[in-house]
């Protein structure tokens, strides 16, 4: 994939990323219900429900100050390489438009080196959206 390959579109918004590991599920949790409270009510908030983020989604569903938001599982049935091929497709067809932000040259840098590179959760989130 290519960087000339993505086009921009004119509006601002903003791409959260979260990296937790030492405290595993509780910085999950709370990256999740932070995300969820700056993004309202109006906005669903996926999950793919695999492994330990089961947990993650069971917490988000218990918490009293998330009740009015959506928490929605996404059921995992294939591999990530194979999840993302649409959308390699697409940005090698010039058809990947993305909202111009602060968070563009991270998450071009991820896809350009996906499948390979370290990370792969802002392609994945895009994968599956």
């Amino acid at each position: 994939m290519r960087r000339k390959d993505v086009r921009y579109t004119r509006w601002n918004s903003r791409n959260f990323r979260c990296r937790y590991r030492a405290n595993g599920m509780a910085d999950a949790v709370r990256c999740i219900a932070n995300t969820a409270l700056m993004d309202g009510k109006s906005v669903r908030q996926g999950i793919e429900c695999v492994s330990a983020q089961v947990g993650v989604l069971q917490t988000l569903l218990r918490d009293p100050l998330l009740l009015a938001h959506t928490f929605t599982p996404i059921e995992v049935h294939r591999d990530k390489l194979t999840r993302a091929l649409p959308l390699v497709a697409r940005s090698e067809q010039g058809k990947l438009a993305i909202v111009r932000g602060n968070w563009n040259q991270a998450f071009l840098d991820e896809l350009c080196a996906f499948p390979e590179g370290a990370h792969d959760d802002q392609v994945m989130r895009v994968a599956v959206a």
